[in-house]
This record gives structure tokens, C-alpha cells and sequence, in this order.
């Protein structure tokens, strides 16, 4: 939610990847991760060896996770974060020319960076 654009910033990329992680904001600070990878991947792991976790399958943690799901659903976060983000990134590229510490801004929604420099020519 927080890139704006897309759920899921590889997206942008267009690209499909094979495995992809989540995990603090998933939870929303209760302890809950989640690896989503290809079915090709998924059954090498049926080969008698057996993965354990400390979190695993924790029912609150999960329950958590879909609630802030349907909250990014229902409350629109993902378009708010789109629309909040520009502002933020247009507001500090304003600020560029009066600080030239700031080297750079990018990303996109609020998946944003700041590249601080020494000066104009690093």
C-alpha cells in the first residue's frame, strides 16, 4: 500500500518474482511475516524436510493481518498514500535548490527516499 501505485512495488517493474517476503507493516506491529513464492518452489519443500518458525501460524497475528487488509481496502490507504506522496516528494524537491545537502528525491507514494550529499558535485 504505502508505494501507491501498485500493491506491490515490483509491479512497477512489471516483473513477476519468485519469491516475495512481508512482514512488519503486514502486521501492523503484531509479530506476523509471510513468504509468497511459485508453486514450483513451494513443493521442493515437500521432500520430508521440515520448516519450523517461531511465529508460525500464529491465529491473532494472522487475524491482524487480515484486518489491515481490509482497513487498506476500505479506507482507500493505498490511493491516499499515492496522493500524500506526491505532495511530500514535490515539497522536497522544492526544497532542493535552498538545501544542497539533498542530492536527490524519489520513489513513489510513501516508499520514498532522500539522498543526502556533501555537495552539488557528489
Amino acid at each position: 500500500g504505502r508505494f501507491g501505485t501498485h500493491f506491490w512495488a515490483f509491479q512497477e517493474q512489471e516483473v513477476t518474482p519468485d519469491i516475495v517476503t512481508m512482514g512488519k507493516p503486514f502486521g501492523n506491529g503484531m509479530p506476523l511475516a509471510a513468504v509468497a513464492t511459485t508453486d514450483a518452489i513451494s513443493k521442493s519443500f515437500a521432500n520430508g524436510m521440515e520448516y519450523f518458525n517461531t511465529f508460525g501460524g500464529n491465529p491473532v497475528a494472522c487475524a491482524a493481518g487480515l484486518a489491515v487488509l481490509d482497513v487498506l481496502r476500505a479506507e482507500g490507504l493505498q490511493q491516499h498514500a499515492e496522493e500524500v506522496g506526491q505532495y511530500l516528494r514535490s515539497r522536497l524537491q522544492e526544497l532542493m535548490p535552498t538545501f544542497p545537502v539533498i542530492g536527490q528525491v524519489r520513489g513513489s507514494g510513501l516508499f520514498l527516499g532522500i539522498e543526502f550529499v556533501q555537495g552539488p558535485s557528489s
